[in-house]
């Protein structure tokens, strides 16, 4: 996390979701996750501006919206869904990066 933050400030990395992030820890904020999926993102295709690979989370099934609203009595983090999302989404990329890059190094394109 720490390099991507890093790579934002420094203007090489184009994300917003880095700057999200930290401004939620300035402000001592915490995310809130629906129980179902609300979206479907339909953007992983090849002219994608980020997205341009297969994804585990394109094209997801949505769920409505159950009213009223539930909210629970003492808000709380979920930290085993942070491991989970940590390790999913950011920890393997970083290491199928490295492999890629292992990988070009031993079996250059020519």
């Amino acid at each position: 996390m720490d390099q991507g933050l890093q790579s934002v400030y420094q203007g090489g990395l184009d994300a917003w979701g880095y700057q999200f992030i930290f401004s939620q820890w300035l402000q001592r904020q915490i995310g809130i996750q629906p129980k179902g999926n609300l979206i479907s993102n339909l953007g992983f295709r090849a002219d994608a501006t980020h997205t341009s690979g297969s994804n585990n989370v394109a094209d997801l099934p949505r769920r409505g919206v159950e009213f009223p609203l539930r909210h629970p009595q003492v808000p709380a983090t979920n930290f085993l869904a942070d491991d989970i999302y940590m390790r999913e989404h950011c920890y393997r990329k970083k290491k199928e990066m490295g492999l890629k890059r292992i990988l070009g190094k031993i079996f250059p394109k020519h």
